[in-house]
């Protein structure tokens, strides 16, 4: 495994969380606790998202 120098971004979701994700990662949240991660680089596109739900 190689290290990436990938700039991350910091974004405080549902209920104070906080997620540090590289910069081609998108994240969206809602106000009953879902947040959702998706790839937005050329690599994985129209891959899967992730689906979280925090308390």
């Amino acid at each position: 495994m190689s290290k990436d120098s990938q700039e991350t971004n910091t974004q405080t979701v549902a209920y104070g969380w906080q997620l540090i994700t590289p910069e081609n990662t998108i994240v969206t949240d809602n106000e009953q606790g879902n947040i959702v991660i998706g790839d937005s680089s050329n690599d994985f596109s129209g891959g899967p998202f992730i689906v979280l739900k925090v308390n």
